[in-house]
């Protein structure tokens, strides 16, 4: 499982509480990653783009509370793992989705830089390695 630093745990942490006060930024968000592919977009067409959004702030918050070691959260996260293996979601729309997060995140985070991204990046990849906790997302994506 990948793990993220303590100093980069902090990171994390300060540059989620900028991001969640910023207005418009989930929004900002989605039009980034449905921008990325016609697949993208296919998969969140007719859907209720409020809750979503709603459902981002959630996960991300549960980002957080994963990072934490906080008790449940990796249930949570097993589910939600199933939930888009379901939904075929692989390799591919992980990697879209994590640079839209990251473009969202630079452009509302006025404190963005090398090391934020990094701490990100570690938060995405353990969180990652807790939705899919038997095989890696290389293995996912190549049962596809």
């Amino acid at each position: 499982m990948s793990t993220i630093t303590k100093t980069n745990l902090k990171r994390f942490q300060q540059s989620l509480r900028r991001i969640s006060l910023k207005q418009g930024f989930y929004d900002t968000f989605y039009d980034h990653f449905m921008a990325q592919s016609d697949e993208i977009a296919g998969i969140f067409h007719a859907r209720d783009m409020d809750q979503l959004k709603g459902k981002l702030k959630e996960t991300l918050q549960m980002v957080e509370d994963a990072l934490l070691g906080k008790p449940g959260v990796v249930l949570y996260l097993e589910m939600l793992g199933r939930i888009h293996t379901r939904l075929r979601v692989d390799q591919r729309h992980f990697e879209m989705w994590k640079e839209a997060l990251l473009a969202t995140i630079e452009h509302y985070d006025d404190e963005y830089d090398a090391q934020v991204q990094k701490a990100w990046e570690e938060a995405i990849e353990m969180v990652i390695s807790l939705m899919y906790p038997e095989t890696s997302i290389v293995d996912m994506a190549a049962s596809q």
